[in-house]
C-alpha cells in the first residue's frame, strides 16, 4: 500500500502519524522481560547460596547437571532448523494453500448485482535476513522448551543419559551387541550387564533417531501438502512413503527393547522388510517424480516386480513364522516363551526391583518372638486414635496436626506428631511471614500405653526444639512460606522468641526491592528499617530436599523425625528417605502382568534439622557401578550412615509398594515363583490385602529388638484369605535385608493360616467381641501380626470415640487376640481395665510387673548406644568402683534415671581414658544382687589390675 486511511474518515496519512504506541508497548514487553530474567536470576541465586551454606551441595550443578542441560538443549533444537538457506517447509506449504484461493473462479455470483472482487494472493518469498530470524526465533523456542524438560518433551531426559555417557557409565563397544539382541537375545545374566549400556549409549542413539525421525516426518507431511495443492507430480507419494519410512525406523531400532519370546527374530524381520519397502518405494516415487505425472502402467519394470515379490516373500514368511508360534504358544509354553522370556524376566526384574537378595524361608522359622519383650511393646493405639488423642494436646489456636508417625526411640515405640501452622488470618502478610514463623510443640504418644510423654524425654534431648522447618500439610502451606526474621523492630515472632541461627539468605540493596517488589510489599523493598533482611526460605522439608534431587530420585511419603542424642548432641531432625525411581527400557526387566519396569533402591537419608534447617544426607551401602554410583557423585558431601543413625533408621514403606504405588514387594509378589507351571497357574502369586499395608513394628528376635517393615499377603484371588505369607524388611544395623516368610496351602502343622481380612472378619464374627461393640459402639483399629513365644497371633485393637464440647476423645476399651494358627479358637476378648491386658489372655506367658518394663527400658538405654549388654555376674576382680546409684520405681523417675544411665555410658563405658578403648569381653554385664535391684557393671585391666565400674539401678518388685 502506498498510502490511505485505516478507517473511513480519518484524515491523517500513515506515514504521517506518531508511532509512540508501538515504541511503548515494545518498551513494556522489554521490561517485563528484564525483570523476569533478573526474578530468575536472583531465585537462582538465592537456591545456590542457601544450598551451598546449609546443604555443601552446588543447586545449579545438580539441577542442570553442571550446565550440560543447556548444551544438550542447543544442540538438540539445532535438529529443527532448515539446513538450506532461503528454504522453509512452513513457507512453502503456507505459500501452496494461499495459492488455492488464486486459482479458484475469479467470479463467485453477483451479490446486489455486481460480481465478486477476488484479491490476488500474496506469496512469501523469505529473504536471507528473514529466514535467518525464522530460524534463530525457532531455535531460541525450542531451547526454551528442551532446556525446561531437559531433552525433547514426552522423550524422558536425554541431559543425565548424556551425562552417564561422558562419565564412563555404559560402553560403545557393546552397542552392536544391543543391536543384536533380537537375533541374539543373550542369557539373563548378559542381559543384566548390557542394561546400562542399554540405558546411555543405545539410548542415546534411540533418542536422536527418534527425534530426528519426528523432523523428517513433520518437514515431509508439509512437503505432502505443498506437493499435493501445486500437483507436483508424484512426490505427494514420495513424501508418504518418506513419512512412513521414519515411523518403520523408530520402530525398527527400538525392537531391542522388546519383550523377546521365540518370535522375536521374525517380528525384527517383519519390521525390517517393511522398513526397506518403504524406503524403496520412497526413493523410487523420488527418482520417478521428474515428470508431471507417470501412469503407472509405465513403472512396471521387471526388476521392480521381481523385488517386490523378494520383499513380499520375506515379509509373508516372517509373518506366518509368528502366527505359527502364537498359535502353538499353548502347547509349547516352556520352549516358547517360559525359556527364552519368563525365568529371564524373573532374573532381569528381580535385579532392577533390588529383590535379587531376598531371602526365602518357611513361616515355620519365623523368629520366636520373646513374650517378656514382645507383649510391652504390642501396638494398642494405631494412627487414626493418635491423631484424635493428640489434638487434645496442643492448647493453642494457631497449631495444627501433621500426620503422626511411628518412631522407635530408646527401645520404645512412639506416635510423633509436630505441629505446622493454623494461621488466624491466613491474608495478613506480616502473620504469615513475620509473626508465625515456628512451630513449638511437638506431641509424643506411647503406642503401647497411650500415654503421651514430652519429647525431651522420648529423644533424650535437653529441651523440646522450637521448629522454623516442618512438613505442611496437603494444600494447606505453612512452612512453605518464607519468613523474614529480624526485619522489624514493631514486629516480634509469636512466643515471644527471635530465630538466633544462621539465615537461609540475606537480601540486601536492588536485590532485596526486586523480591519484596514481587510480593507487592512496596515499604519492605524501598523504605526497610534495615537494608538487609534475612530469611528463611524453603522451610517445607520435604520440598526442599526435592530442590537438590535429580531425575530418577524419588522422596518416601512419609518423614519421621531422629535425634543425635546417643553421639551427644540435642538436636531433632526429619528424615527424608530418598530412593531411586528410574523407568528402564527393556521389557526383561518387566514384571509380567504389571507396570513394573523400573530400576529400584533405597539410596540415602536426608536429615533436615527442626531448628535451623540444616541439612546432610547420607547413602545407605552399595553401589553397582551404574545409577547409585552415578548419583553419588552429585551428592560428595553425602557419607556413610553414622551409628548413631543407623539404630533409627527404617526402610521406605512407598518403596516397598503400598495401595497407591507399585514397589519392590509387588514385584516380587509374582517373581518368587520360578518354576513354570506354578508361575502359569499364578497360583502362588500375592496380593496385599486392601486393610494392611506396610507397618512397622519393633520385631523381636531372640533378645534383640529392631524396628521393621512388615507386609502381610495373602493368595492372589483366595477366597478363605488365607495367610500366604509375611514380609520382613530390616531396619537399623540390619537395615535393607529383605525376608520372605512363606506359608503354603497347607500353612503350618497342615493347617492354614488366617491373613489379615480373616482376621478382621473373626473379630466381626465373634459373639462376644460384637457385645462389647453395641455396648461402647467401639470399631477396630490396625491389624497387626506378631510372633509370641513361636505363635502367631492378631491383636486387633478397638476405640470409642467421644465428644465434649470442642474435644474429641478417643478410648481405647478392649483388645482382640485372635490366633492367626488355628481358625476355630474363640478369639480373645482382652479388657484394657484388667490385669489381663499384661498377657494379652496368652496364659503360657509370664504375667507382666512394672518392675519388668523399667528394667527392660533401662536395658534399651545401652543398646540404643549400641552397647552390647550380656547377663552375668562379675566376679574376681582387684578394684570394684560404684559409679553410682539411681532408683526407678516411678514414671516420674524415668528422667532422672535416663540422664543417670547415658552420663554413665558416656562418661565411663564410652570414655577412653577409662577404657583405653577396650573393655573386657567387650561387654557391659548386668546381674540382679538383690531383688528389684540391678547393676551394670564393666571390666578394665591394666598392668595385671582389674577394675569393675558399675552402677546400680533400682526398678523395684512391683
Amino acid at each position: 500500500m502506498q498510502g490511505g486511511d485505516d478507517f473511513p474518515g480519518s484524515q491523517v496519512p500513515i506515514r504521517q502519524r506518531h508511532r509512540i504506541i508501538p515504541w511503548m508497548v515494545l518498551g513494556f514487553i522489554v521490561a517485563i522481560v528484564i525483570l523476569y530474567a533478573a526474578s530468575v536470576w536472583l531465585n537462582w541465586t538465592i537456591q545456590e547460596t542457601m544450598y551451598s551454606q546449609k546443604a555443601g551441595l552446588d543447586w545449579f550443578g545438580i539441577n542442570f547437571y553442571g550446565g550440560l542441560t543447556f548444551v544438550v538443549a542447543g544442540l538438540l533444537a539445532l535438529l529443527f532448523v532448515n539446513p538450506f538457506p532461503r528454504r522453509s517447509d512452513l513457507f512453502e506449504s503456507f505459500n501452496a494453500l494461499i495459492g488455492l484461493q488464486y486459482r479458484q473462479a475469479p467470479y463467485g455470483g453477483y451479490g446486489g448485482g455486481m460480481p465478486q472482487r477476488r484479491v490476488r494472493p500474496m506469496y512469501i518469498r523469505p529473504s536471507k535476513l528473514l529466514w535467518g530470524f525464522w530460524q534463530f526465533l525457532k531455535w531460541m523456542i525450542l531451547f526454551g522448551i528442551f532446556s525446561l524438560y531437559n531433552g525433547f518433551p514426552g522423550f524422558g531426559n536425554l541431559t543425565m543419559v548424556v551425562d552417564m555417557a561422558l562419565k564412563g557409565y555404559g560402553s560403545w563397544s557393546l552397542v552392536p551387541q544391543v543391536a543384536l539382541l533380537p537375533l541374539n537375545p543373550g542369557s539373563a545374566q548378559e542381559i543384566i550387564s548390557l542394561v546400562p549400556t542399554m540405558e546411555i549409549q543405545y539410548q542415546i542413539l534411540v533418542y536422536i533417531s527418534l527425534v530426528a525421525m519426528v523432523v523428517i516426518a513433520l518437514r515431509f507431511f508439509l512437503k505432502f501438502i505443498r506437493d499435493v495443492v501445486i500437483r507436483a507430480g508424484d512426490k505427494w507419494l514420495r513424501d508418504i512413503f518418506v513419512a512412513l519410512s521414519a515411523v518403520a525406523f523408530s520402530v525398527f531400532i527400538g525392537i531391542p527393547y522388546w519383550a523377546m519370546d521365540v518370535t522375536i527374530p521374525y517380528e525384527w524381520g517383519a519390521v525390517a522388510t517393511v522398513l526397506v519397502s518403504f524406503v524403496a518405494i520412497a526413493t523410487f516415487f523420488h527418482l520417478s517424480s521428474s515428470k508431471e505425472t507417470i501412469p503407472f502402467a509405465q513403472r512396471r519394470r521387471m526388476a521392480i516386480i521381481i523385488a517386490a515379490g523378494i520383499i513380499i516373500v520375506i515379509l509373508l514368511f516372517n509373518l506366518g513364522a509368528v502366527t505359527y508360534f502364537r498359535l502353538n504358544f499353548n502347547n509349547n509354553y516352556i520352549a516358547y516363551q517360559w525359556d527364552p522370556l519368563v525365568s529371564k524376566q524373573i532374573q532381569v526384574a528381580s535385579w532392577a526391583a533390588g529383590i535379587q537378595n531376598m531371602t526365602y524361608s518357611s513361616i515355620n522359622q519365623i523368629p520366636y518372638g520373646n513374650a517378656s519383650i514382645t507383649l510391652p511393646l504390642i501396638r494398642n493405639w494405631d494412627t487414626n486414635s493418635s491423631y484424635t488423642q493428640s489434638q487434645n494436646e496442643i492448647g493453642v489456636n494457631w497449631l495444627q496436626l501433621t500426620n503422626p508417625s511411628i518412631a522407635y526411640e530408646y527401645g520404645q515405640e512412639y506416635w510423633v506428631t509436630p505441629t505446622t501452622f493454623s494461621y488466624p488470618n491466613a491474608n495478613d502478610w506480616i502473620e504469615v511471614h513475620l509473626i508465625y514463623t515456628h512451630s513449638s510443640k511437638i506431641i509424643v504418644m506411647n503406642t503401647h500405653t497411650g500415654d503421651f510423654v514430652n519429647v525431651t524425654q522420648a529423644f533424650h534431648i535437653p529441651t523440646e526444639p522450637l521448629m522454623y522447618y516442618g512438613e505442611d500439610i496437603l494444600g494447606e502451606p505453612g512452612f512453605a512460606n518464607d519468613v523474614y526474621i529480624h526485619a522489624s523492630p514493631n514486629v516480634q515472632e509469636i512466643d515471644g522468641v527471635s530465630y538466633s541461627g544462621p539465615a537461609d539468605y540475606t537480601l540486601c540493596g536492588a536485590q532485596r526491592s526486586l523480591w519484596f517488589l514481587e510480593q507487592l510489599q512496596l515499604g519492605y523493598a524501598f523504605f526497610p528499617a534495615n537494608n538487609c533482611i534475612e530469611m528463611l526460605h524453603d522451610r517445607e522439608v520435604f520440598g526442599r530436599v526435592q530442590n537438590v534431587l535429580i531425575n530418577g530420585l524419588t522422596e518416601d511419603g512419609s518423614t519421621y523425625l531422629v535425634t543425635d542424642s546417643p553421639a551427644g548432641g540435642d538436636n531433632l531432625y526429619f528424615a527424608i528417605q530418598v530412593y531411586i525411581d528410574y523407568p528402564l527400557h527393556s521389557g526383561f526387566a518387566n514384571v509380567p502382568g504389571t507396570p513394573l519396569q523400573n530400576y529400584m533402591r533405597f539410596f540415602g537419608v536426608v536429615l533436615v534439622n527442626v531448628a535451623t534447617g540444616q541439612m546432610q544426607g547420607y547413602t545407605v551401602p552399595g553401589s553397582d557401578n551404574f545409577l547409585q554410583s552415578f548419583y553419588k557423585q552429585y551428592y560428595p558431601s553425602w557419607g556413610p550412615i553414622p551409628s548413631w543413625l543407623q539404630s533409627q533408621l527404617r526402610y521406605p514403606d512407598q518403596l516397598l509398594g503400598n495401595l497407591n504405588y507399585y514397589g519392590q514387594l509387588d514385584a516380587d509378589f509374582i517373581l518368587h515363583v520360578d518354576q513354570p507351571s506354578v508361575f502359569r497357574s499364578q497360583s502362588d502369586f500375592f496380593e496385599r490385602p486392601s486393610d494392611t499395608e506396610v507397618l512397622y513394628i519393633p520385631f523381636v528376635t531372640g533378645n534383640d529388638v529392631s524396628f521393621d517393615a512388615v507386609q502381610l499377603v495373602e493368595f492372589q484371588g483366595s477366597t478363605g484369605k488365607n495367610l500366604a505369607g509375611l514380609y520382613v524388611i530390616s531396619g537399623g544395623d540390619q537395615l535393607g535385608q529383605m525376608t520372605l516368610y512363606q506359608s503354603n496351602a497347607t500353612g503350618i502343622d497342615s493347617t492354614s493360616l488366617l491373613g489379615p481380612t480373616a482376621a478382621l472378619s473373626a473379630f466381626d464374627a465373634d459373639y462376644a467381641t460384637q457385645e462389647a461393640v453395641t455396648l461402647t459402639h467401639a470399631s477396630p483399629g490396625n491389624i497387626l501380626l506378631y510372633p509370641v513365644d513361636g505363635h502367631l497371633y492378631y491383636f486387633i485393637p478397638a476405640y470409642v470415640e467421644s465428644t465434649s464440647g470442642n474435644s474429641v476423645i478417643e478410648r481405647n476399651p478392649f483388645v482382640d487376640v485372635i490366633d492367626a494358627e488355628n481358625a476355630s479358637a474363640s478369639v480373645g476378648l482382652i479388657y484394657t481395665n484388667s490385669s489381663e491386658i499384661n498377657t494379652y489372655g496368652l496364659t503360657q506367658t509370664t504375667v507382666f510387673s512394672n518392675s519388668t518394663l523399667r528394667a527392660q527400658y533401662v536395658n534399651g538405654l545401652f543398646t540404643s548406644h549400641n552397647v552390647t549388654i550380656t547377663n552375668s555376674i562379675v566376679t574376681s576382680v582387684n578394684i570394684q568402683d560404684q559409679v553410682g546409684h539411681v532408683t526407678f520405681q516411678t514414671d516420674t523417675e524415668q528422667v532422672n534415671t535416663t540422664s543417670f544411665v547415658d552420663n554413665f555410658i558416656t562418661s565411663y563405658v564410652q570414655n577412653s581414658t577409662i577404657t583405653g578403648n577396650q573393655i573386657a569381653f567387650g561387654s557391659v554385664f548386668y546381674w540382679t544382687p538383690s531383688p528389684g535391684t540391678i547393676d551394670y557393671g564393666f571390666v578394665v585391666s591394666s598392668f595385671g589390675v582389674t577394675k569393675l565400674y558399675y552402677i546400680s539401678v533400682t526398678v523395684g518388685t512391683t
